[in-house]
């Protein structure tokens, strides 16, 4: 017998951690996990970000949204994907909406 009032959920996400990111196919290691900023050289054309997210309970089960703040509208599901890329972006730095 199971008793569906004792399955509990766990409602904490668990913590990202940003692997690396990779501009126009060279990985750039994030060695400082505090907030900063990085500087691309003009004429750079695709970003991607790889990710992860430490969780023992259903690791598989795990789905990620991502945002740029300042160039996406909107938060995206990327479901279980552990990267996102972005193209297009302008030059200069990305201004806050």
């Amino acid at each position: 017998m199971i008793d569906s009032n004792a399955i509990r959920v766990n409602t904490v996400p668990p913590p990202l951690i940003i692997e690396t990111m990779t501009v126009d196919g060279v990985t750039l290691h994030m060695t400082n996990r505090g907030e900063h900023v990085t500087e691309l050289a003009p004429g750079k054309k695709r970003i991607e970000f790889h990710y992860t997210a430490v969780s023992f309970i259903n690791p598989d089960k795990t789905r990620f949204k991502a945002i740029l703040e300042g160039y996406d509208d909107h938060w995206r599901d990327v479901g279980n994907s552990r990267s996102t890329s972005y193209t297009g972006l302008p030059p200069g730095p990305i201004p806050s909406k």
